[in-house]
């Protein structure tokens, strides 16, 4: 080998931070540190440069006031995040996917930057107009149970394109800001694009779709198998709440009966929580949708436009929200011993065949009736009940829509749960 080449490795080694001296930042966008080597080692490999040390950097005039609204500081909510120890990188697009992770993780650091808590945001044009291109603040390796809580976003990047890359430190609620060493990683990905067969949005539950007030305060909806592309700007879930069906709408912020959202994020989060008192919300009928999306753009207010051909939709669950004095709270729902009689219902909206799934410790004559919210017996049916399970069906074609109550009683027990009729 050649003393260039020994040379030439030796700064190849220091680049990818083997030795584990951090190095300084550069705490300003002119100034950003080039890692447009890290890019181009392949689908699968990682490239890692540092570690850099955001300790003595500040945030100065030239940092930009929008592009990172999805910083979830200080609160955890999103409350007035600040730029506050920001350090600046760049990279040149060569047309690859990559996921780029700010962290401790795999990186040689003597003072790790506090709880490996990193946020990025990523920008295109120039430092003196810049424009927001991605935002992350909990990366899909964040975990509360470890108390790691690295930033990283997947970029898609378009050859000759500049991307100039801001990390700050997470600024908690006692006012501390995340400082010390940390690496800037890459991983060469095959892209997810919008037609790839695994994209798309699974299944929206409603966890219990009738409340009333005031003892239910939240609706808890969750979703399953549901896969985002990784193209473009904004590629990711958004959950949607709103007073009207939103299945099959692209653009559900100008739809009728749009309420608002929970922030954009590219990492699913399985479960949603609305809550009803904390958000002032009356007694309504409400749904969640949620959005899969790819190729989305954001304005300089950060506000998100969908891309119709590259947006997925779930069915909008339904949940009913009731005030106290509503016939459907007064009616009484005993207390149920399901370790001897219990009883699941579905589908839950129904629109002809309701499902009764009753499981009981001894075999049992029992009476199902079906009665609405206003005590009326509309279906009465005698059966006898096998010790485990049992498999039942009503039809309730002729009902009209609403709201019902399905008890099902033997001589010492009884389950009974509430039902939609669409």
């Amino acid at each position: 080998m050649t003393k260039f080449n020994h040379l030439f490795a030796l700064l190849y080694t220091l680049s990818i931070g083997t030795f584990g001296f951090a190095q300084v930042a550069n705490d300003m966008c002119t100034g950003a540190i080039d890692l447009t080597s890290s890019l181009g080692q392949g689908i699968g490999v990682l490239a890692s440069s540092g570690p850099y040390d955001n300790s003595d950097a500040t945030s100065g005039a030239d940092d930009p006031i929008i592009g990172w609204e999805c910083f979830a500081e200080p609160d955890g909510g999103g409350a007035n995040p600040s730029l506050d120890n920001t350090v600046w990188f760049k990279i040149t697009g060569d047309g690859g996917s990559y996921f780029l992770e700010a962290t401790i993780a795999g990186c040689s650091v003597s003072n790790g930057i506090t709880f490996n808590d990193t946020q990025i945001a990523v920008y295109t044009g120039t430092c003196n107009n810049l424009t927001p291109f991605t935002c992350n603040d909990d990366g899909p390796n964040a975990s509360s149970s470890d108390g790691n809580f690295p930033a990283a976003v997947t970029i898609q990047t378009e050859a000759g394109v500049d991307y100039f890359i801001l990390v700050d430190g997470f600024l908690n609620p006692g006012g501390n800001n995340s400082v010390g060493e940390f690496c800037m990683q890459f991983t060469g990905q095959v892209p997810v694009l919008c037609n790839d067969p695994n994209v798309g949005v699974g299944t929206v539950t409603v966890l219990q779709d009738v409340l009333c007030q005031p003892e239910d305060n939240a609706a808890t909806f969750a979703v399953s198998e549901a896969f985002a592309p990784d193209v473009g700007a904004f590629s990711g879930y958004i959950w949607i709440f709103s007073t009207q069906d939103l299945a099959g709408t692209t653009d559900p912020v100008n739809a009728p009966g749009f309420l608002g959202a929970f922030p954009f994020s590219e990492v699913l989060t399985d479960t949603v929580e609305l809550n009803f008192v904390t958000n002032n919300l009356p007694p309504d009928q409400y749904f969640a949708t949620l959005y899969v999306l790819g190729n989305a753009t954001a304005d300089a207010a950060g506000n998100l436009t969908f891309d119709p051909d590259c947006t997925f939709v779930s069915n909008s669950a339904e949940v009913n929200y009731f005030a106290a004095n509503e016939q459907i709270c007064l009616v009484g729902i005993p207390e149920v011993d399901e370790a001897v009689l219990g009883m699941t219902v579905f589908p839950n909206p129904v629109q002809d065949l309701l499902n009764l799934n009753i499981n009981i410790t001894e075999y049992s004559e029992a009476t199902i009736m079906i009665t609405n919210v206003a005590g009326q017996m509309i279906r009465q049916k005698i059966v006898n009940l096998q010790n485990g399970e049992n498999i039942l069906n009503i039809n309730l074609d002729n009902a009209v829509r609403g709201i019902y109550i399905v008890s099902v009683e033997t001589s010492s027990h009884q389950a009974v749960s509430r039902f939609i009729k669409q």
